[in-house]
């Protein structure tokens, strides 16, 4: 039977690397599925805001301005439906203030500023919401607007939880199997590393009793990989010297 701390620290140890392996796995998964749907949802948002510039730049083809666009509440719908998460659309004048919205509050409201409305297209973060616009052009290629989509902010961290949590449940069965693996390695390994102190314990205790055997009391099997070899070619070595010492010395004390 190994000894309980020895198999111990090694069950303690293996297990501890399957955990560790278990969830710098599930981290890395978890953080490159968090970045994929980052850029999907990116991908979808620029997408159906394309498809609304599109629309509004073909009806300002019509000669109205922006405000007085046709069926443009429809379009604003219509987009919302195209993705989960999304809060509002809304088409915005020169100055980024809303001229129609999904959300009826913000009719009226600054919902971006000029810089933003300069920039000709952008995304940006803005307490829990994430919104992205493009401009919206006339005929003659000047800005008549801007149109616009505010997106949940946590829809991206939500899947990623979602997803972190659905790798969990389904590798737990794994996990559990590698744990009870581990614990069998590291029984068999303090088993055989018990195995392999007692011999050279039991080695050294007979090169204690009995220094003349040398290196005959250190086997391969009780070495540990450590110099015991050496050990107890250097005892035997100086156990003959002494010997050899003290028998001259009785021999000066017959001769005297």
């Amino acid at each position: 039977m190994p000894s309980l701390k020895i198999t111990a620290r090694f069950i303690i140890a293996l297990v501890g690397t399957v955990l560790f392996a278990w969830c710098a796995a599930i981290g890395f998964w978890t953080h490159d599925h968090a970045e994929r749907r980052d850029a999907a949802l990116d991908s979808h948002a620029r997408l159906i805001l394309q498809d609304l510039t599109l629309a509004l730049e073909t009806r300002l083809s019509l000669g109205l301005p922006l405000a007085q666009l046709p069926e443009v509440d429809r379009l604003l719908e219509a987009a919302r439906l195209k993705m989960t998460g999304l809060r509002a659309v809304a088409v915005l004048d020169e100055q980024g203030r809303a001229l129609f919205s999904t959300d009826p509050v913000e009719i009226g409201e600054q919902l971006l500023d000029k810089a933003g409305v300069r920039m000709g297209g952008g995304r940006r973060v803005e307490g829990e919401d994430e919104i992205f616009w493009l401009p919206v052009t006339n005929d003659y290629g000047s800005q008549a607007g801007v149109s616009l989509l505010r997106l949940s902010a946590g829809t991206s961290r939500d899947g990623g939880v979602d997803f972190a949590l659905s790798l969990i449940v389904r590798a737990a069965p794994t996990l559990g199997l590698l744990c009870l693996l581990a614990v069998a390695l590291g029984y068999g390994l303090a088993r055989r590393l018990n195995r392999r102190l007692a011999l050279a314990s039991g080695a050294l205790t007979q090169l204690l009793g009995n220094p003349e055997v040398g290196v005959a009391a250190i086997g391969p099997a009780a070495s540990l990989g450590l110099p015991l070899a050496d050990f107890a070619a250097a005892t035997a070595a100086r156990h003959h010297r002494l010997a050899a010492v003290e028998a001259e010395l009785v021999r000066l004390d017959e001769l005297a």
